[in-house]
Formats: structure tokens, sequence, C-alpha cells
């Protein structure tokens, strides 16, 4: 009664909520125009703000200059992605700020695709939405570099790995994008180290090796070191299986949580089979085989 009493203008504006709610819960969106480019520098700025030259020297040359980077860290990355620049993308549907978040995810700094990481793992809730975006951004080039796939899997496709989404991950083992292969072995870390997705994860192994690529060897490494820990037979099986295809430093390195003397016989095994490869040809044999032009 008291809301009918207040007439035509509280009728209006009830209604206006209701459009505004419907606009939001059914197709995500929101019913102001989102300005992409306007948030995403928005961002930008924050975090050139408070970028340090150093960290930004020490983190580049670390990558190896695989990315560059502004020079903040990841704690004030997150503080301001959440806290300063959050409340203005909170205001839009889900649609709208994962449009933001890809326009974030392009941007050619390491902070600000950590930045859409942060977002994708504590603000987004749609499983399916989030994957459609990340494989969009492999597609599209915006991953590049193994630091923002490791990221990107420890903090966002591990867990949903671990939530009913292993086939869909796991299926990117033949994606054409390395870094998206990668990610379909790394993403499987805390659920193999569980015993959890043994059979997935040897399926994903058979089918990315052999590989001349350093980063699947490595992503291959990584996921078997964390599981020998507690699941040695299960890590020391594939390291046999794969031993002709595995590279020598994965052997040295991620061995090591494997008995002593398997993984030393690993290894022994490993140097022996390259010993007894043919030497590569130098570059001169390559050019005195070079079919000579009639």
């Amino acid at each position: 009664l008291l809301f009918e009493s207040l007439g035509p203008s509280w009728c209006f504006v009830s209604s206006l909520v209701v459009g505004w709610t419907r606009a939001m819960t059914t197709t995500g969106r929101s019913p102001q125009q989102v300005d992409v480019v306007g948030l995403r520098d928005d961002l930008a700025q924050r975090l050139s703000a408070i970028a340090e030259e150093k960290t930004a020297r020490w983190f580049t040359n670390y990558l190896k200059g695989a990315i560059t980077y502004r020079g903040v860290k990841s704690a004030a990355i997150r503080e301001v992605t959440t806290k300063a620049w959050g409340p203005k993308l909170r205001s839009y549907g889900l649609e709208d700020q994962l449009r933001v978040v890809e326009a974030v995810m392009a941007q050619p700094f390491a902070e600000d695709k950590f930045a859409a990481i942060f977002w994708l793992e504590l603000e987004v809730s749609d499983a399916v939405r989030t994957l459609d975006l990340v494989e969009r951004c492999f597609d599209s080039g915006h991953i590049f570099d193994w630091s923002t796939t490791d990221w990107l899997c420890v903090r966002v496709l591990d867990p949903l790995v671990r939530d009913g989404f292993a086939d869909r991950v796991a299926g990117w083992r033949a994606a054409p994008c390395v870094w998206q292969r990668r990610a379909s072995v790394v993403s499987f870390r805390s659920a193999a180290a569980a015993g959890d997705h043994h059979d997935t994860v040897a399926r994903i192994i058979d089918d990315l090796l052999p590989s001349d690529d350093r980063f699947i060897h490595t992503g291959i490494g990584w996921l078997l070191a964390d599981a020998s820990k507690n699941h040695p037979a299960f890590a020391s099986d594939l390291f046999d299986a794969h031993l002709p295809d595995l590279s020598l430093e994965v052997c040295q390195r991620h061995t090591k949580h494997l008995p002593k003397s398997r993984a030393q016989a690993l290894l022994k095994r490993k140097k022996a089979m390259l010993r007894d490869q043919p030497a590569p040809p130098s570059a001169s044999e390559k050019k005195r085989k070079r079919p000579t032009e009639p």
C-alpha cells in the first residue's frame, strides 16, 4: 500500500529496476554501454603509477625477454585489480566484464595479464565462459610466454580441472598453440599429485611427445616431479615409458623426488641413449651434402 501510494513515478522506477535486473541475469550484459578501452587503460594507468624500474628490470631479465614487465609485484597487482579498479568493473554484467578482461589480457605487459587472471580467479564463477575466453586468448596470441601460461594454469585452470572440466582442458594437447599445449599438461599438476586423472595425464603425455619444444618437455617434467612426491610408481612408469623422447634436462631436474636409485638409473639410461644416437651433422657437413644446382 505504501508503494502504491507513491503513484506512477514509483511504478516507472520499479520497472527500470526490474529491467536492469533481467538484463543482468539473462544476458550478462549491462544496461549501460561498457567502455572497454577506457577500463583497460584505467587499469594500465593504475599499474604504471606504482611500477618500479628496478622490479621491471629484474623480472624482464629473469624471463629473458619472453615478456616485458611494468615493474609491479603480484600482491600489488591483486590489490589494484580487486580494490581500486574492481568496483568499476563490477558494475557491469558478466559478459561485459569478460570483454574488458579479454582486452586487458591483450595488453603486452605481464602485469596486465596477471590482473586479468586474478579477475578470472576471484570474480568469475562461470567456468564455461572462462574457458571460452581462455581459448580465444590462446588463439589470438594474447598468451605468448611460459610465465603467463603457468599463472593461468595454477590460478584458474587447475581448479577447473578438478571441478569437472578435465576433458576439455586435456583436449588442448592437440592445439596449434604451444602455450595451450603446455597448459593441457600443467593444469593437471595438483590433480596428478593427489592421485586423480592419472589415465588422462598418461594420454596427454602420449600425445604431446615426441616434441621439439623445450616448454612441452618442462611442462611434463613439472607435473611428473609433483606427482612423484606421493605417487612415485605412477611418475616412474611414465618416465620409463617416454625416456627416449624426454629431454635430458627433464631427466636431470624433474626426477629428484623419485627414490634416489630409481632417479639415477633413469638418468644413466637416458645418457646411454644419447651416446648411442648418431651425432647430428655439423653445419659444414650439411653444406657439403647440399645438392648443387645444375
